[in-house]
Order: structure tokens, then sequence, then C-alpha cells
């Protein structure tokens, strides 16, 4: 079972039956979509963006900062959890490094070599990122 199924299960089964020209597309519009949701200001994060939507992949150096990066964010979201359960920091505030992190994530799933798995964890992860999931698959939806 892929993690997109529990989001959208017929999404699911469109992506399978589709070309992978249509996946990748897919793909870059969950890309785009999510950093247009999103405000990530890093110059590796942009040319990464820019990267996959124009050759469909990243290169290793790429895929590793982007992992340190979402690394990162994870870490300083788990802190903030805690810190919110002890009143020192808002919801809000926790949230944003998780959807930052959660955004990054789908970059490097995009840039998987099997243009199905690449749709499925990259659009997975951008609908994690936000709660505006049904306009995420709708564009997602509109690239297929």
């Amino acid at each position: 079972m892929y993690r997109l199924e529990t989001l959208d299960p017929n999404l699911v089964l469109r992506l399978k039956a589709a070309s992978p020209q249509k996946q990748r597309e897919a793909t870059a519009a969950a890309c785009q979509f999510i950093f247009k949701q999103v405000n990530i200001q890093n110059k590796v994060v942009q040319d990464a963006l820019t990267a996959l939507l124009t050759k469909h992949t990243l290169s290793e150096s790429e895929r590793v900062e982007l992992k340190r990066l979402t690394s990162q964010l994870d870490h300083e979201y788990w802190q903030l959890q805690t810190a919110v359960e002890e009143g020192r920091a808002t919801r809000e505030e926790m949230m944003l490094p998780f959807g930052q992190a959660r955004a990054i994530a789908a970059l490097v799933f995009a840039s998987d070599d099997d243009p199905l798995r690449a749709a499925l964890e990259s659009i997975y992860e951008a609908a994690a990122a936000i709660d505006a999931r049904d306009d995420l698959l709708s564009a997602v939806s509109a690239a297929l």
C-alpha cells in the first residue's frame, strides 16, 4: 500500500495508469504548488526545484543537502512540539518547520528515478505540508 492511498485512492489508480511523462508532470505540479504555499528562502532549495522542473532529476550532492535540511527542520519541529506542550510556543510556530521539511522531502522524492514512485511519494509529502490538501490534489489531477 502506498501512503498516498490513505488520502486519495483514486488518484493513486490514475497515477498508476498514467504514462511516465504524465507521472512526472503530476509530480512537478505538486512541487510547484507546495513551494508557492510554503515559504522557503533557501538558494539550494530554489536551485533544486528549478533543476527538478527542467531535468526531472537532482544530483547526489543536491539530494544530500536537501535531506540534511529536512532533518534539520524536522529536529526544529520536534523541539517546538515540546515547547508547545509547555506553553512556550504556538502551534503555528511549530507547524512552520514541519511544512517546510515536508515540502523539501517532496522535492527529494520527486527526483526518484522511478516516475511512479516519485509521484506517489512526493505528492504525499506535499499534502502533509499544508492544510489545503484538496487544492493540491486538484492541481495534481489537472496535470494528469
